[in-house]
């Protein structure tokens, strides 16, 4: 593979900006800066960008609609059992999500992007989730106003046992944290969206791999 086009795919950028890259000297192999262009490296090659290396392998993005009874704890029951059966590189999880924590997850060994989704506040996440009991439209005030989360819509569903939430910032921790707190006790939660990825035509325990665009999409988010 060709040096530009890793460095490309890797720090998110264009073949010719990572031309660039390798011409500031700010990229090494095997111990060498190199400055040349159309440099050929090969996966036993060790190559350094910014102080940290860049692994030869490429890239994966594996989207899952997480059913209950699966965990990212238990390691009998663990979620990655769900993955497709192919060698992966060690992938890590957007989300954490218990046994009673159902809907989308992401796996990924691209943790600039999972650290992305993590924290911009222009990706936003859409929650379902069931207490064991109604709540009023106070309860509902309360939990929007939290400081802990950014909430950018809240709304009940069906029953007054159901909600709606479109987070800006926060997660399902966050979420569980409020719930304790005001002593609201979970049925489940469900995550319906992430970004511009929704479970349609993802039916639950079943993944797929992310498209170019949605990648370019979250990347630029």
């Amino acid at each position: 593979m060709r040096l530009n086009k890793l460095i490309a795919k890797h720090q998110n950028c264009t073949r010719k900006e990572a031309d660039n890259l390798i011409k500031n000297g700010l990229v090494t192999v095997n111990g060498r800066v190199t400055s040349k262009m159309g440099i050929i490296v090969k996966k036993e090659d060790e190559i350094i960008f910014n102080k940290k290396i860049i692994r030869y392998h490429d890239k994966h993005y594996v989207l899952l609609n997480k059913p209950k009874k699966y965990s990212c704890f238990n390691i009998n029951l663990h979620t990655k059992k769900l993955l497709p059966k192919v060698k992966f590189y060690e992938l890590d999880n957007y989300e954490q999500l218990d046994f009673n924590e159902t809907g989308l997850t992401i796996f990924s060994n691209d943790n600039t992007l999972l650290e992305k989704i993590k924290s911009s506040q222009r990706i936003k996440k859409i929650y379902h989730i069931k207490f064991t009991k109604n709540i009023s439209e106070e309860i509902l005030k309360e939990i929007q106003n939290h400081k802990q989360v950014g909430i950018n819509k809240i709304s009940f569903i069906k029953e007054k046992n159901e909600i709606g939430i479109e987070l800006t910032k926060g997660n399902i921790k966050s979420l569980k944290n409020i719930f304790n707190k005001m002593s609201l006790k979970i049925i489940y939660i469900d995550t319906v969206s992430i970004g511009v990825l929704s479970k349609k035509n993802l039916p639950r325990g079943k993944t797929r791999h992310l498209t170019e665009k949605e990648i370019n999409i979250l990347n630029r988010s």
